[in-house]
């Protein structure tokens, strides 16, 4: 896919589009300020409530391939403008099972994380052999994802509605299909490539063309994505 470059003064910036409403991944790309980026994508956060939608009942527990995801995440709900979108919580976590003092867990990244002494396990309803305990963060959804697209724009994206059934339609004439009519006519774009395509469906990699992915899972549904 042939990259499609802008100058802008001593700037060099690329033309990236995201698939779905990937709202975190491109605000990322778009604050680098060497990327220009529109989303594509059929269903947006001020819409009414819809399945394609982020899971507005979200809560961080976060695997190790999560780890980036999830110090971002914690980084902004202490500092900045979007602290109010999250709450820090104390977690405890309980387990049938004997700990394997070999194998480590993959939530030591976690703040706080420790493990629990015998005597702070609980005894009844179940048998606990074994616990640990850590700080993690929930997500106000329905405030969050405000916040993004209001950044995202601020910030010079771009949100286009459209639904794209194949890659083929984005890596071959990047977003001109999605354009308005007058944009379209106006002759001062033209159908061109991208320099990359972000793809964030979520289950929507199982049906989008180029992608197929069937080995998507709902616990993928928060928005994983591939950078193709």
């Amino acid at each position: 896919m042939a990259p499609r470059l802008a100058d802008i003064g001593f700037v060099r910036i690329l033309d990236i589009v995201v698939i779905g409403a990937g709202l975190s991944t491109a605000l990322k790309l778009q604050e680098t300020g060497r990327d220009r980026v529109a989303i594509v994508a059929e269903v947006l956060p001020n819409d009414p409530k819809h399945i394609n939608l982020a899971n507005q009942t979200l809560v961080s527990e976060k695997k190790t391939i999560e780890k980036e995801t999830f110090e971002e995440m914690w980084k902004l709900s202490e500092t900045s403008e979007a602290k109010e979108c999250f709450r820090r919580i104390e977690h405890f976590e309980y387990t049938s099972s004997e700990r394997d003092e070999s194998e480590p867990t993959p939530r030591e990244y976690m703040p706080e994380f420790r493990y629990l002494d015998r005597s702070k396990l609980p005894s009844e309803p179940f048998h606990v052999a074994s616990g640990e305990f850590f700080y993690t963060i929930t997500i106000d959804v329905p405030a969050y994802l405000p916040y993004l697209l209001s950044h995202f724009l601020f910030a010079g994206g771009r949100i286009l509605r459209g639904s794209v059934l194949h890659l083929s339609q984005i890596a071959e004439n990047g977003v001109y299909a999605f354009l308005s009519p007058d944009e379209r006519s106006s002759g001062t774009v033209k159908p061109e490539p991208p320099a990359g395509i972000v793809v964030c469906v979520g289950l929507g990699a199982r049906w989008l063309g180029g992608v197929e992915d069937e080995k998507g899972s709902l616990d993928q549904r928060r928005e994983d994505c591939e950078a193709l």
